[in-house]
């Protein structure tokens, strides 16, 4: 009976061993993948957490603005977006640029 308690012991000695090594290998070694990936939600969540201000128009219309969204630890900030006043913006600044072709002629 003894030797089948260091048996299992040594199991899970190793098992554990094993998770602390595969943990410590994502996080420090490979952590630049996890970051990378697109199912982290961590880099979304963290740039969620900084207060950004408005985006205006030339004309002074807001084309986006950020919103609180709840308390404490939980707070985050969401970017509302009005796509109505980007396509706005966008026309008005495609008629007030001039043409961008210039008609030079060579000597």
């Amino acid at each position: 009976m003894n030797a089948q308690v260091v048996k299992l012991f040594g199991l899970v000695t190793v098992l554990f061993a094993l998770l602390i090594g595969f943990t410590s290998y994502w996080s420090v070694f490979d952590a630049q993948a996890l970051k990378d990936k697109r199912v982290n939600k961590r880099p979304l969540l963290e740039a969620q957490q900084i207060r950004r201000g408005r985006i205006l128009a030339d004309d002074g219309t807001v084309i986006a603005k950020s919103r609180s969204k709840g308390r404490g630890e939980s707070l985050r900030y969401i970017r509302r977006v009005r796509s109505s006043a980007i396509r706005s913006a966008t026309a008005s600044s495609r008629r007030a640029t001039p043409s961008s072709r210039s008609t030079t002629t060579g000597s």
